[in-house]
């Protein structure tokens, strides 16, 4: 028997309506000051009994909202890919983009642009954020590029021309197999060209701060960088969505990106960078990151920055030019060891990216492996 797909559709319609009427008048402070004056002119007893009667709609309601269980709900409002790029490009910063696919744990094909700097030595791994794709970070691969490190950044499925679907488990996967790419095609192995997989730097920005986490505590790699991240997914989620305070840990979703666990254990060098302004993210998420993890460690507070305009335009000229004495400086003592301070800077705002950069530039351009690094 052939279904109605006009009363199909019209009860679909009509059980969501009458799903979020419940839900809105749950959340009615009309309602709950109704509900409690009822309760007030009641005995105990009577009192007992009403609430025993509403007791299966809160705890249905307390299922159906439990972040495991909703997990495709929340997914809406995780994860805003966009499959078109917002420019065409061949090169940046004079260093040609080669694109590369290749293939993710479950078949998917992932997307990839490659910057191969010449002799540089290390690439960075970028892994971005929930939103937008790869051509979004125009100005980060340029920086980056500038510095004198190579730049593989690849978008997750779903992302850009990256096929198959995003969730947090292709985020984890896809980040592990764009590693396991670069290790077998941009880091041959050390007594080929004296590279190795330590070569590779890890930058990871806001969720993809807990992608880079992920890969940090199953790959070997050179750095660490966070930008605008946070100290796990439920921590974060508790923080924004106060009613999920109701919730215990063991009922989000089993991948948490919980990035304070990975750095409270031994760990590469890590910069954790944030905007002081950020309201996305608040700023107290990489505080808190950063007073979990071990050492070596530094935190970078940017004042007067929000969450998407911590790379602006208009320093772009400047910070190469910074970067460009800093490289010829750090050239000459190749063969020396490179040390670093380990705490909380919090910088100016005109200085504060420039410095920032020169921070991420000294990460790269030392001879660090996981002993024996230059952190205090």
């Amino acid at each position: 028997m052939l279904l109605n797909i006009s009363k199909v559709r019209s009860w679909t319609t009509e059980m969501i309506a009458t799903f979020y009427r419940d839900l809105t008048d749950a959340f009615s402070l009309k309602q709950w000051k109704a509900a409690f004056g009822s309760v007030s002119n009641l005995n105990l007893k009577q009192a007992v009994r009403n609430l025993l009667c509403i007791a299966p709609q809160i705890l249905i309601f307390y299922i159906v909202l439990c972040p495991k269980v909703s997990l495709p709900l929340w997914n809406i409002f995780l994860f805003h890919p966009l499959k078109l790029e917002s420019v065409a490009v061949s090169s940046v910063a004079g260093i040609p983009k080669k694109d590369v696919t290749f293939p993710a744990a479950n078949g998917e094909r992932l997307h990839a642009w490659y910057f191969a700097v010449p002799n540089s030595g290390k690439t960075v791994l970028l892994t971005h954020g929930n939103g937008g794709n790869i051509s979004h970070r125009l100005p980060l691969i340029e920086i980056l590029l500038r510095s004198g490190v190579s730049v593989f950044a690849f978008d997750y499925q779903g992302y850009g021309r990256s096929s198959g679907s995003p969730s947090l488990e292709n985020f984890c996967s896809d980040g592990l197999a764009a590693y396991d790419y670069i290790a077998k095609h941009a880091c041959p192995s050390r007594s080929n060209s004296g590279q190795s997989t330590s070569q590779i730097i890890l930058y990871g920005e806001s969720l993809g701060g807990g992608v880079a986490c992920y890969i940090a505590s199953r790959r070997p790699c050179a750095a660490i960088i966070l930008q605008s991240t946070f100290s796990s997914l439920p921590h974060l989620a508790k923080e924004k969505i106060l009613w999920l305070r109701l919730y215990p840990d063991a009922l989000f979703p089993a991948i948490s990106f919980d990035n304070a666990a990975v750095l409270s254990k031994r760990h590469a060098p890590t910069l954790i960078v944030h905007g002081a302004e950020d309201h996305i993210i608040p700023c107290s998420e990489s505080q808190a990151l950063f007073a979990k993890a071990i050492q070596p460690k530094q935190l970078c507070i940017m004042p007067s920055v929000g969450h998407n305009d911590i790379y602006g335009p208009a320093n772009v000229k400047e910070l190469s030019q910074v970067l460009s004495k800093l490289m010829a400086r750090l050239h000459d003592d190749s063969e020396k060891s490179v040390s670093f301070a380990t705490g909380e800077v919090e910088l100016n705002h005109t200085a504060s990216k420039s410095i920032l950069m020169v921070y991420i530039f000294a990460l790269f351009q030392a001879n660090m492996a996981i002993d024996g690094c230059g952190f205090a």
